[in-house]
This record gives C-alpha cells, structure tokens and sequence, in this order.
C-alpha cells in the first residue's frame, strides 16, 4: 500500500523511480509468493497510473516485457 500511494505523489511522479522499479524483471529463482506480490504491484499500479500516455514510466513496452518473464516463471 505505501508504494502504490508513493507512485501518486506529485513529487515522485516525474521521477518514475518506484514505477522503474516496479516493472524490473526478476530472477526465474525468486519466490512463486514474491513473483506474485510484484505483479500485484503492477496491476495495482496500472489502475492508478495512465499506462497508454506512458508520461509516468509505466508504459505498455515495459508492463508487457514483466508480463513476459512472470508468465515463465515458476
């Protein structure tokens, strides 16, 4: 909850620090529960932040590339 509300502060926003973060890809060894948790930040994400603008970091390059790996994962 406090990253998805940091994601809408006016002063991170421009930044796109915590939405960069976000769409990383992680290691196929991660846990199945974290790999769970990042792509509930991601959806959580999405429903705040405008991804077709793609003025915030989130677009839809970066959020179909984490799709990608998640679907692989364990």
């Amino acid at each position: 909850e406090t990253i998805i509300e940091s994601a809408s502060y006016p002063e991170l926003k421009p930044l796109h620090i915590i939405t960069h973060y976000c769409v990383l890809p992680f290691n196929k060894t991660c846990a199945p529960r974290l790999a769970i948790s990042r792509c509930e930040l991601i959806e959580e994400l999405m429903k705040i932040l405008d991804v077709k603008t793609g003025d915030n970091g989130l677009t839809v390059d970066n959020v179909s590339k984490f799709c990608a790996q998640a679907l692989e994962h364990n």
